[in-house]
């Protein structure tokens, strides 16, 4: 018998696996889940912590202004130390002045208090003495 020329055997092949190209609609809302979870925390602190930041800033501008009234007084003769009270943008600044002796030196207590305008709540208040007799300067 003649030998005939095998020809191979095509055999199908198992059909290959598409490679993913994206996300299954699952998995994305399984993200947006996780996400959510780890969001939630974040988000309330930040919404305590606003406050807080505005609170802190008008402290802070009350304190510059409460000492810039004090930095003046250090350098306004003794006789002119008065008490007063005026409006400074947002702010209302009073100043109350006192005799305190002790002794036979004359001194003043100032007393700086820092308010929201229209309101009584005292962001602020410093307190300083000056002498009579004493040249406040620096070298």
């Amino acid at each position: 018998m003649p030998q005939t020329a095998r020809l191979p055997i095509m055999r199908r092949s198992a059909p290959r696996l598409r490679l993913k190209k994206g996300f299954s609609l699952i998995e994305l809302v399984m993200t947006i889940v996780v996400v959510a979870i780890a969001a939630i925390p974040l988000s309330l602190l930040v919404s305590r912590h606003i406050p807080s930041t505005f609170a802190m800033e008008d402290y802070a501008r009350a304190l510059n202004l409460a000492r810039l009234d004090i930095e003046q007084v250090n350098n306004t003769v003794y006789a002119g130390i008065v008490p007063t009270s005026y409006p400074s943008g947002n702010y209302d600044i009073s100043r109350a002045v006192s005799e305190v002796t002790s002794g036979t030196e004359a001194r003043k207590q100032i007393t700086v208090t820092v308010t929201r305008h229209g309101t009584a709540t005292v962001l602020i208040s410093l307190i300083s003495r000056i002498a009579k007799n004493v040249t406040y300067s620096l070298l």
